[in-house]
């Protein structure tokens, strides 16, 4: 028994409405796998004149007068939209353009379709050749070939995005696939189209370009809060005569714009994350004096620097690093990155800077004696064991950062919660300043905390742990609260003393990349020491006798 060869109905544009005066259209094309018939369904809102649907064999060019067409071509079917109506299952294989009107033939191509009787094995041979070709002009070639007999896409320009096409088809695996189908090819054309249009769409539209197709472009999530800035970049580039023909050179291009965009925005503690992160892109050789230096002081010389090209960064970082390592050796207090001994130090705090107040304190009380006084005395009955943080927790009670509870206990061994954090930063480094900001974290209620964590939000101090959740309630680990730390000091004061000396801390390859440089800057200030077997435990919640004594600490070495 002979084996039923299927046919294959292919709109150019299946299922749209068509607008024009008088009348609005919607039509679709469909198989009927039983009948082995191709079915022309379509509908429409008549305004109190007759309406036909005309088929005609052959494809008829948009530019020309369909009107000229009647006496040249057959014309299979007239009649009513508001039926369904069926090709002869023996009507030739090929394009057929159906056109919808009133009474009369339209005399412009405004109102018509290309639909294609094909049967499958015509297809299939059609779509491997285009889709297995060897390089993008055989691809092209084959598209042109087959196009009026197996597809029918509009080919308008397709010399030019044949590159974008070849390399999604490569990108998207459809040169491998055993049995492709029409929406294969016709999804990786539309996206060879969208691509291509990267080369002359405005900002906005290139900034939906991202965030659309963020995967194939191979683009992180930072897209989604800087994708109409990384398009203004990248249509300066453009302007300067960037170029992009290739799947390849899009990518390349999107991703450098949007990695020296984040890194322009980066604060002091994110400039060495950041050029981690996006350092396949960076391609930084770091100077040999990088391990010898404090990476915040560093970031501090890179801070405000707008980077346009990404051969710039290894060049701006590298000279920063050699004017702070040359600084170290013509007289500065020589520094050593963290990395394995004992820190020789005890608790959260490290000691004292012996700097004094470096700026005007949000305290009642400065005088170290007068504080010392109060550490022996500090009215809490649970702070035995531990006197490395009596002064702090003296000082911020007395100045009502940190009270103790009701029953007059300070509970200094309790972790602290982010919210609890965030205010006692805004009231000693922010002095207490309030501001209001929007937020859009779902857990933050009108409770106590929320103006604080809205200041705290508004200067950059917080981010949450992602966009809706800010993490009410959850205790904060030692390395996060060096990360608001080190953010509110930038905010509030920009930075700390430059005489500063490193106690190693062993563990320090355990702190997570992000709060790294936070860590590093409060060790090198003697902010931060560890524990004393040498290790950080960045991971371990803090207490509030260590946030007391870090508190302590930052308002001792901040710089006004």
């Amino acid at each position: 028994m002979q084996k039923r060869t299927k046919a294959i109905l292919c709109a150019a544009c299946s299922a749209v409405m068509l607008f024009s005066t008088g009348y609005a259209a919607e039509y679709g094309a469909a198989f009927d796998q039983e009948s082995g018939r191709i079915t022309i369904s379509s509908s429409l809102e008549e305004t109190g004149f007759g309406t036909f649907l005309y088929i005609f064999q052959g494809k008829i060019e948009k530019t020309e007068k369909i009107s000229d067409k009647l006496s040249k071509d057959t014309l299979l079917y007239a009649g009513g939209l508001t039926q369904a109506f069926a090709l002869p299952s023996d009507a030739p294989d090929g394009v057929y353009t159906v056109v919808f009107c009133a009474k009369t033939i339209p005399s412009d191509g405004d109102r018509l379709v290309y639909v294609l009787k094909a049967d499958l094995q015509t297809q299939q041979a059609g779509l491997k050749a285009v889709l297995q070709a060897a390089s993008a002009q055989e691809m092209l070639s084959a598209l042109q070939e087959n196009n009026e007999k197996a597809f029918i896409l509009e080919l308008d320009g397709a010399e030019e995005k044949a590159q974008l096409l070849y390399d999604v088809v490569k990108e998207m695996g459809l040169d491998t696939k055993v049995d492709p189908v029409f929406s294969d090819l016709e999804e990786a054309y539309a996206l060879a189209d969208v691509l291509s249009s990267m080369q002359s769409v405005s900002e906005e539209e290139l900034a939906e370009i991202f965030l659309a197709n963020k995967q194939i472009l191979g683009l992180n999530d930072d897209i989604e809060k800087y994708a109409r800035e990384t398009a203004e970049a990248l249509v300066a580039a453009r302007e300067d005569g960037l170029v992009l023909d290739s799947l390849a050179g899009a990518k390349q291009a999107a991703r450098e714009q949007l990695a020296l965009t984040v890194l322009n925005h980066a604060g002091n503690s994110e400039i060495f994350p950041t050029i981690e992160k996006y350092n396949d892109i960076f391609q930084v050789t770091y100077s040999a004096h990088k391990g010898s230096v404090s990476e915040y002081d560093v970031a501090k010389l890179i801070a405000g620097t707008v980077f346009t090209d990404v051969a710039e960064v290894e060049k701006v970082v590298n000279n920063a690093i050699e004017q702070v390592y040359q600084k170290q050796q013509s007289g500065s207090t020589s520094v050593v990155r963290p990395s394995g001994g004992s820190s020789g130090g005890g608790g959260f705090g490290g000691g004292s800077s012996g700097s004094g107040m470096g700026y005007d304190a949000p305290s009642l009380i400065e005088k170290e004696e007068v504080i010392g006084d109060l550490g022996q005395n500090t009215g809490f009955s649970d702070i035995s064991g531990y006197d490395w943080a009596k002064d702090a927790i003296a000082y911020l009670a007395a100045n009502n950062i940190m009270v103790g509870d009701s029953s007059g206990l300070f509970r200094p061994g309790d972790s602290v919660t982010r919210e609890e954090l965030v205010k006692v930063i805004v009231m000693a480094i922010g002095k207490g300043k309030l501001e209001t900001a929007d937020l859009d974290f779902e857990d933050v209620q009108d409770e106590w905390y929320k103006t604080y964590i809205e200041t705290a939000y508004k200067n950059g101090i917080i981010k949450g742990l992602t966009e809706t959740r800010f993490g009410v309630g959850e205790a904060v680990t030692r390395e996060d609260a060096c990360v608001m730390l080190v953010r509110a000091a930038e905010a509030y004061y920009k930075t700390f003393h430059k005489e500063q000396t490193l106690v190693d801390i062993q563990d320090f390859d355990t702190v997570s990349d992000y709060a790294r440089v936070s860590v590093d800057t409060l060790a090198r200030a003697q902010i931060i020491s560890g524990f004393e077997d040498g290790t950080f435990r960045p991971q371990q919640n803090i207490t509030r006798a260590e946030i007391a004594k870090v508190i302590y600490g930052c308002l001792k070495n901040i710089e006004a």
